[in-house]
C-alpha cells in the first residue's frame, strides 16, 4: 500500500497516486502508459514543425503517424484558455499560464470519489483514465476530450469497466486496434493484470485473460504501455514469487516475458512504474528495494523480451531512505525521469537525466525548488518546446495542492509559484500526468474541494 504522499511502504507496489485518499494500485502511472504515448507523439512532434492538431489513426506504426499528423496541420482549431490564469517566468524556464478547466459534476463527479491517473494523446484529442468509486468500490473510469478543455465522460459499463472488487487503469497508447489500456482488475480475489482495447476512445472491450497470462498467485498489475513495432509493451509489478519482482509482458503475441531474477527481482521488492521508446531502445523506470531501502531504477530493452538492468549507482539512484522513478519522458537533455526522495522523513521531488538510457545523473536537490514544508513529488513528466514540465503535489500549505515545475533542458528547474485558486483550496488536490497537444500543456488529476473527490483538469499554453 501507499502512504497519503504516495510512498510505497512494503505493501502492494503501487503507483504514486494516494494523497489522503484512497491509493491507487495501478497508475498508467499512470500512470502512464499515457507518456508512452505522449513519448512518441512528442518525437514526431519535433519534426513536424508548426503542428495545430492531429487526426486520429488507430493502430497505426510511428511512420503512418508522423504522415498524419504532416496531414492534419492544416486542419486543427486552437481552444480558447478561459480568462483566470496564472503566470511566471524564471531565470531558467519559459513562461507558463495555467487554468483549472471549469467542473462539471456531471462529467468529472459523482458520489464518491473519482480521479484521473493518467492521460493520452490519441489521434486528434485526449484520453484521460483512472477510476471512479460511485458504486461501492473502484472501477476503471475513461474521459475523452477534442482540445483538452471540453470532456466527456465514457458511459459506465460494469461488464468492461467493473466487476467485484476494484478495477482501475493506469496507462494507455496509442497501439493494436487503436487504444490498448492496461491496468489491474482484483475481481479474482487476489488481483491480476488487465488490458482494455478500443478503436475510438468511446467503445471500449474488455480482453479475456488466458490461461496464467495476466495472473497467477497473489497480486499482478501492469503500470504503463508503450507501442513498439507491430505491437506493444506493458510493465508493472508480480507479487507471486512471494515479494514484488518486475513484470513485463508483450503483444500480439500475448506472452508473459519470463522472469529472470537477477534482472526483474532480488531482495525486496522491484517493480516497473513506466516505459518509453527512447530512439533504439526501450526504457523503464521504477524502484528497486533489494539494497534494504528502496532505490530508483532502470531498465533497457531493444525489443520488449530481452532486458538489461542499468548498473546501480547508490550516489545516482540511491541515498538514505527511498527514492523512486515514477515517469520518464523523451526530452531535454535525452531522458528525463521524475519520483520522490524520501529522507530524513521528508518527501521531495527528485530528477533524473540521461543522454542515452543508460548513464543517468541525479538531478542535485534544491530544497527551494523541489522540497519544502511536508512532503511534494512530481507524479507526470512530458517534453513541450525543447523543455520539459513536471507535474505532482505539494503539502507544503498545509494541504495538498497541485504542483507544477518547469524546466529548459531537464537540468534546470523552476518552480510554478503557487496560485490557490488554480491550484488549491482548503482541501487537496493533485495534478496526476500532463502530456502536450496542439500547442497547449493539459494536466489531469484530482479536487477535493467538493467534499469528496473529483476528476480534475488543468491547461496552460505550451512554450
Amino acid at each position: 500500500m501507499l502512504d497519503r504522499f504516495g510512498v510505497a511502504d512494503g505493501g502492494v507496489m503501487r503507483r504514486i497516486a494516494g494523497v489522503l485518499a484512497a491509493a491507487m494500485v495501478i497508475l498508467l502511472s499512470a500512470c502512464s502508459d499515457s507518456s508512452g504515448t505522449q513519448d512518441q507523439i512528442n518525437a514526431l512532434e519535433e519534426r513536424v514543425t508548426g503542428l495545430e492538431g492531429r487526426t486520429w489513426e488507430l493502430g497505426i506504426q510511428l511512420t503512418e503517424a508522423q504522415a498524419a499528423l504532416e496531414a492534419a496541420t492544416s486542419e486543427a482549431t486552437t481552444p480558447t484558455l478561459p480568462p483566470t490564469t496564472t503566470t511566471t517566468t524564471g531565470t531558467s524556464a519559459p513562461a507558463m499560464a495555467w487554468t483549472r478547466v471549469p467542473h462539471d459534476e456531471t462529467i468529472f463527479g459523482g458520489s464518491d470519489n473519482q480521479e484521473m491517473a493518467g492521460v493520452a494523446v490519441a489521434g486528434a484529442g485526449l484520453v484521460a483514465f483512472g477510476s471512479d468509486s460511485a458504486g461501492g468500490d473502484r472501477d476503471a473510469a475513461v474521459w475523452t476530450s477534442p482540445d483538452g478543455m471540453n470532456w466527456t465522460r465514457v458511459p459506465h459499463d460494469e461488464a468492461i469497466f467493473g466487476g467485484s472488487d476494484d478495477q482501475e487503469i493506469g496507462g494507455a497508447a496509442v497501439a493494436g486496434p487503436g487504444l490498448i489500456a492496461v491496468g489491474y482488475d482484483g475481481s479474482t480475489g487476489d488481483g491480476d493484470a488487465a488490458v482494455w482495447t478500443s478503436t475510438d476512445g468511446m467503445s471500449w472491450t474488455r480482453v479475456a485473460p488466458t490461461g496464467t497470462t495476466f495472473g497467477g498467485t497473489d497480486t499482478q498489475a501492469m503500470e504503463s504501455v508503450v507501442a513498439i513495432g507491430g505491437g506493444s509493451v506493458a510493465v508493472g509489478y508480480d507479487y507471486s514469487g512471494g515479494d514484488g519482482d518486475v513484470a513485463v509482458w508483450t503483444s500480439p503475441d500475448g506472452i508473459r516475458v519470463p522472469h529472470d531474477e537477477a534482472i526483474f527481482g532480488g531482495a525486496g521488492h522491484q517493480t516497473m512504474r513506466d516505459v518509453t521508446m527512447a530512439g533504439v531502445r526501450l526504457v523503464a523506470v521504477g524502484s528497486d528495494g533489494s539494497g534494504g531501502d528502496g532505490d530508483a531504477a532502470v531498465w533497457t530493452s531493444p525489443d520488449g523480451e530481452t532486458w538489461t538492468r542499468v548498473p546501480h549507482d547508490e550516489a545516482v539512484f540511491g541515498g538514505a531512505g527511498d527514492q523512486s522513478m515514477g515517469r520518464v519522458t523523451v526530452g531535454g537533455v535525452g531522458l528525463v525521469a521524475v519520483g520522490y526522495d524520501y529522507s530524513d522523513d521528508d518527501l521531495d521531488a527528485a530528477v533524473w537525466t540521461s543522454p542515452d538510457g543508460v548513464t543517468w545523473t541525479r538531478v542535485p536537490h534544491d530544497e527551494v525548488i523541489f522540497g519544502g514544508a511536508d512532503a511534494q513529488s512530481m507524479l507526470g513528466v512530458a517534453a513541450v518546446g525543447g523543455g520539459v514540465v513536471a507535474v505532482g503535489f505539494d503539502y507544503s500549505g498545509g494541504d495538498g495542492d497541485a504542483a507544477v515545475w518547469s524546466s529548459p533542458d531537464g537540468a534546470t528547474w523552476t518552480r510554478m509559484p503557487h496560485n490557490e485558486a488554480i491550484f488549491g483550496s482548503p482541501t487537496n488536490q493533485r495534478m496526476a500526468d500532463v502530456v502536450v497537444v496542439a500547442g497547449w500543456v493539459v494536466a489531469v488529476g484530482f479536487d477535493y474541494r467538493g467534499g469528496d473527490g473529483d476528476a480534475a483538469v488543468w491547461t496552460s499554453p505550451a512554450w
